[in-house]
């Protein structure tokens, strides 16, 4: 959940954090910054459930909405086969997480262990969703 502030003194406070609740307290101009490409895929298909912004909320996450797919992207950024075929959108919300044990253990085998470790309990969030979500792993 994504709450939008008119002023905060710490961006992108993350004042709720469990494997079922992630909740984000942002300003509106952050909200509206895609510069972070990560955020153009965070909200699709998101509601606005109150926009106390005469629907300046609600128009924002429309447009946000609309930024390029994953699909768009694959085409303009290739990737290896095996990639493209986990990011067919379909397949999106899982294919992260079945990948993602394996990006982990590559980064770490290439000097990035650090970056896992500054997650902190983020990371342990992760790994609880990949247990849940791929066969096999528990």
């Amino acid at each position: 959940m994504t709450i939008a502030v008119a002023e905060q003194a710490q961006p992108w406070r993350h004042s709720t954090r469990t494997d079922t609740l992630d909740e984000v307290v942002c300003t509106v101009e952050a909200l509206a910054d895609t510069s972070t490409h990560w955020q153009r895929y965070a909200y699709r298909g998101a509601k606005v459930l109150l926009d106390r912004l005469d629907g300046g909320i609600a128009e924002l996450t429309s447009s946000l909405q609309q930024a390029p797919t994953v699909g768009a992207t694959a085409e303009s950024f290739p990737l290896p086969d095996l990639w493209n075929a986990a990011f067919v959108p379909d397949r999106v919300g899982t294919a992260s997480l079945r990948l993602f044990p394996a990006v982990e253990t590559l980064a770490c085998q290439h000097g990035h262990a650090d970056v896992f470790e500054a997650w902190g309990s983020d990371i342990e969030l992760i790994h609880a969703f990949v247990d849940t979500a791929v066969p096999g792993r528990s």
